[in-house]
């Protein structure tokens, strides 16, 4: 994980510190996919992803890109190589 100070590692942990957060780490770490697709697989609204997805944005967790019509989220490449990252998966 990247030498991040206490206060941002603080905003970090607070926004794993959701099990709607956690499920959707789950479901990017196995392939980057829109909004719709997460929405679909987790049974959660549209809405309360999109708001999930804007926190863990927001700490560098995720990431975006327009492709096409359809942003496309994934797990950032200094967080999927973390130790907290690899834990989320294992359990």
């Amino acid at each position: 994980m990247p030498d991040y100070s206490t206060k941002k590692l603080s905003f970090i942990f607070k926004a794993l510190g959701n099990e709607r957060r956690m499920a959707i780490i789950k479901l990017l770490s196995k392939t980057p996919l829109p909004v719709v697709d997460i929405s679909d697989k987790l049974r959660f609204s549209f809405k309360s992803v999109s708001k999930h997805l804007q926190k863990l944005e927001r700490e560098g967790i995720v990431t975006k890109k327009q492709e096409g019509k359809f942003v496309i989220y994934r797990i950032t490449d200094s967080f999927s190589g973390s130790g907290v990252c690899k834990q989320i998966l294992r359990s």
